[in-house]
């Protein structure tokens, strides 16, 4: 499991003080809202709604870049890296000490949030369906 590679590899490195592997959250929420910044190094993520909801917790993100992290943030968000560059990854997370870069990453990303509210998203599906619907109605 990726998992156990992971953490076999923070104890190799001395880090087991400075790491926490939490697992499943039943609550994710009260851990974002502890954090600092969220990193997200998938080389593939689903949907993306993790990254809406370190969003709204109001997070500087730093991400690998793949198709659910751009189209959740857009191709030119300033915190998004490289898949498999561990380096520029590290970057990132330096870069978003800097109290200015943080606050213009973070303006970035609650402009990103209009794209995906409710409404508009319900909107959007309901679009969707009309399209598929008269699709089908007009083979049968």
């Amino acid at each position: 499991c990726s998992s156990d590679l992971l953490f076999d590899f923070s104890l190799k490195l001395n880090l087991e003080t400075q790491v926490r592997f939490r697992g499943r959250l039943e609550n994710p929420q009260t851990l974002l809202q502890e954090s600092d910044i969220f990193v997200l190094t998938s080389i593939y993520e689903g949907f993306g709604l993790v990254l809406l909801e370190a969003i709204q917790a109001k997070l500087p993100l730093v991400v690998t870049k793949n198709s659910a992290t751009i189209e959740v943030l857009g191709k030119e968000y300033v915190g998004m890296s490289t898949p498999r560059n561990p380096q520029e990854i590290a970057d990132k997370i330096v870069m978003f000490l800097d109290t200015s870069a943080r606050s213009i990453a973070l303006h970035y990303l609650e402009s990103r949030l209009t794209n995906f509210d409710p409404y508009s998203m319900e909107s959007q599906f309901e679009e969707i369906y009309r399209d598929v619907s008269s699709k089908y109605r007009s083979s049968s």
